[in-house]
């Protein structure tokens, strides 16, 4: 997670490499593994974690629900505006768990409801299905509140839920915009806001030199999260290039969804520290203008299956058709600021194969080697589409070098971690 990760480079920066965090993923891994994690930060299992704010509820602790209030926090904005002002800071002296201190709380992607059989754009819609969110006590009033019944298990693949709420790019990493291929565009429900926490037995044993370069970087990571956070333009784009198609809720379906809600936020304010942040929240949004995410042309209507999206190669393309490789150091992703994922060591090899309007890429690692799919491709000019099978694309610009290789060039919709792995050095053409 990039947000994350920004707090683990500041560290290191901050420190001069003194401090070193092994970086464990997919801990726990489970349904219920945020509150999990936040046990295990308690009992001193886990030193440092990110989670996310909605999971406190679980453990009894209501002092961030505000920053997840259904359909409030809906722009990038607005979670500028919070990050930047001192309430962060006012929530997290609110919040007590015993063993456990919150460090910062940073931006996250907003989360908007995806689903089966068309967009929910207004509370009836989602009357009477099965909706997955994140286990959060707020989460699941919120969701009832709609009509909806909520899950956190099985799948949107195997008929579980025929709704979900997640950020743009986490449909497209995973590809669930087959299943799901509709999305209301303008009804953000919440944002993923993270806590970064600790153990307080842990974090006590620091130096007050070390420990003030955690809370430095704690306090930068949060500050550029915004700014780290993948692009909705761009998977907005990727989403309707793969079939997926977007709906939008009118003035009077907004003020439906916040009459619905409206209970939900009786009870909320029942707590006098959440319902100050809420007004907090309130002043903020109230001051803060918002950019909406424009729908782009062609991605309104029916939704079109992954296989209809297919087409034929032509000239253009087989003009390219060929076998080309380069490779990634841990020197290139220093340059580009892009950390290492220590499950996949660098040095990458690609290997991408254009043939007959179809690509694939083959990667090589310092561990392990797998192919990692691909999909159809198109050439319009010096514009070069890849498409992959399981919805999404990643737009270039490119240039045809003596001897064949070609000269990548990101676009600008293109998010900075695909921009780094195929535009960072030529395709060196190998056949």
């Amino acid at each position: 997670m990039p947000q994350v990760d920004s707090f683990l480079d500041a560290v290191e920066r901050a420190s001069g490499g003194t401090i070193a965090i092994e970086l464990v993923n997919e801990w726990r891994g489970a349904p219920g593994s945020e509150k999990g994690t936040i046990d295990d930060v308690a009992n001193g299992a886990v030193d440092l974690a990110w989670v996310g704010t909605r999971a406190f509820d679980l453990t009894g602790e209501t002092a961030l629900q505000a920053l997840t209030a259904p359909l409030l926090v809906d722009s990038n904005e607005l979670q500028q505006a919070i990050i930047d002002s001192d309430l962060p800071a006012r929530m997290i002296d609110a919040v007590h768990i015993d063993g456990v201190e919150t460090l910062a709380i940073l931006a996250g992607g907003l989360r908007r409801p995806f689903s089966v059989d068309g967009p929910l754009t207004n509370p009836s819609s989602f009357e009477g299905i099965s909706f997955q969110a994140f286990e959060s006590a707020l989460s699941s009033e919120t969701v009832r509140a709609l009509g909806a019944q909520p899950t956190n298990s099985g799948s949107v693949t195997d008929g579980s839920f025929s709704g979900f709420e997640k950020q743009f790019s986490t449909v497209m990493l995973n590809g669930t915009n087959v299943e799901a291929p509709y999305v209301a565009a303008n009804v953000v429900l919440w944002p993923e806001t993270i806590a970064l926490v600790g153990s307080a037995e842990r974090l006590g044993k620091l130096t007050d030199r070390q420990r003030a370069w955690i809370e430095q970087a704690a306090a930068e990571a949060a500050h550029n999260s915004v700014h780290k956070l993948p692009a909705d333009v761009a998977n907005l784009a990727a989403f309707c290039a793969g079939g997926g198609r977007a709906g939008l809720a009118s003035a009077s379906d907004l003020a439906a969804f916040r009459a619905a809600v409206e209970p939900v936020y009786q009870r909320l304010r029942e707590d006098p520290i959440t319902a100050g942040f809420l007004a907090d929240i309130d002043a903020i949004k109230a001051a803060t203008a918002s950019t909406e995410l424009a729908v782009p042309a062609g991605c309104t209507g029916v939704a079109v299956s992954a296989s209809a999206v297919q087409a034929s190669p032509d000239a253009a393309a087989d003009a390219i058709d060929g076998v080309y490789r380069w490779e990634l150091t841990a020197a290139d992703a220093d340059a580009a600021g892009q950390r290492e994922d220590p499950r996949y060591p660098l040095p990458h090899v690609f290997t991408m194969t254009l043939a007959d309007g179809r690509w694939s890429h083959h990667v090589r690692d310092a561990k392990q080697e797998a192919d990692y799919g691909g999909g159809r491709f198109t050439v319009q000019g010096q514009r070069l589409t890849l498409i992959w099978d399981h919805g999404g694309s990643m737009e270039f610009t490119f240039d045809v070098l003596p001897g064949g290789n070609l000269r990548v060039l990101p676009t600008a919709s293109l998010i900075a971690e695909d921009a780094f792995v195929m535009t960072t050095h030529e395709w060196v053409r190998i056949g």
